[in-house]
């Protein structure tokens, strides 16, 4: 499994040939037209990406047939795989179309559950993307229970619900987030040695907070309160720790689930995620190690993943 994962399990012209039938008016015609242009045409042609084919998006995510939602969904999954993609989402910073139909996940139908999946997933295909999908700055949503929400937590916890599912396709998927998260380095930021510390503190006379809000964060406008040290020379987000255990507890919940039926597929990209996020957690636990070790115990266990679990055995501390 090299770079990220991404699906492109539905046909362009299939999917836009469908959404053409559903509209009706002169506008959505356009629209549709003009997602087809982007979707097809390789040259850049990101200028169709505007405000009147954001706000049809908007309305139909919002209010429209479940069918037209799901072509919607599809259309834009495959669009995420284009590199200019990020100027669809920089039109939606305000309404956030996109992020408060994933809130719904859970009520969606299977249909749009899946393409909404995939579009999550493929996300991570590109940098700016993947900072988007990965963006940690709270903002106010009135439906959700707690007021707010960030994007990467709404998107940890639809992945979350991917593999908890009884549906494999949705298994793959959030199981493919979960890893394209775990090859990001959002949370490392190099910290001043103590030196460094000293010597600024003499010469420029600034505080140790101070040298932490000029370093070379990910996100923007972290306060020293959303910190926290990793390993003496790193500091982490706090949330993006918070994250790395949900993702963790759900694939170990998987991996171990005496009921859940466990392809190849699905249970590589669940250790190769696990492995990537073994140096932030304490695996000190021996029950957990012979939980891993039953593993190599299944039935059409692939060869490739019997070394994958070696790995990862190999990489706790064990305590008899």
């Amino acid at each position: 499994m090299n770079g990220v994962v991404l699906f492109d399990a539905y046909d362009a012209r299939t999917e836009i040939k469908l959404l053409q039938a559903q509209f009706k008016t002169e506008q959505e015609q356009k629209c549709a037209k003009d997602l087809q242009k982007f979707l097809l045409q390789k040259e850049d042609n990101s200028w169709l990406l505007d405000d009147q084919l954001h706000s049809l998006i908007s309305t139909t995510l919002e209010n429209g047939a479940e069918e037209t939602k799901t072509r919607i969904l599809r259309i834009l999954a495959l669009c995420a795989l284009k590199d200019n993609f990020i100027n669809f989402l920089n039109l939606d910073r305000k309404d956030r179309c996109i992020m408060k139909h994933a809130i719904r996940f859970e009520t969606l139908s299977p249909n749009e559950q899946k393409a909404l999946a995939m579009l999550m997933c493929n996300l991570f295909s590109n940098p700016q993307t993947s900072s988007y999908a990965l963006y940690f700055s709270e903002w106010e949503d009135s439906s959700n229970l707690e007021g707010k929400v960030s994007n990467a937590q709404i998107v940890v916890d639809l992945a979350k619900n991917c593999v908890e599912s009884h549906s494999p396709i949705l298994n793959h998927y959030g199981s493919g987030i979960m890893y394209n998260i775990s090859t990001k380095q959002v949370r490392v930021l190099e910290k001043p040695n103590e030196t460094d510390v000293s010597r600024a503190k003499v010469d420029r006379q600034i505080s140790q907070s101070e040298i932490f809000d000029n370093a070379n964060l990910d996100c923007e406008n972290v306060s020293q309160s959303e910190l926290s040290e990793k390993n003496g020379s790193f500091v982490a987000l706090k949330a993006y720790d918070n994250i790395v255990v949900d993702i963790c507890s759900s694939l170990w919940e998987a991996l171990t689930s005496p009921v859940k039926d466990l392809n190849n597929e699905f249970m590589s990209c669940c250790l190769k995620t696990l492995s990537n996020f073994v140096h932030m957690l304490d695996f000190a636990d021996s029950e957990m190690a012979e939980e891993l070790k039953s593993l190599t115990t299944k039935e059409k266990l692939s060869q490739s993943n019997h070394d994958l679990i070696e790995e990862l055995l190999a990489k706790f501390t064990v305590v008899s």
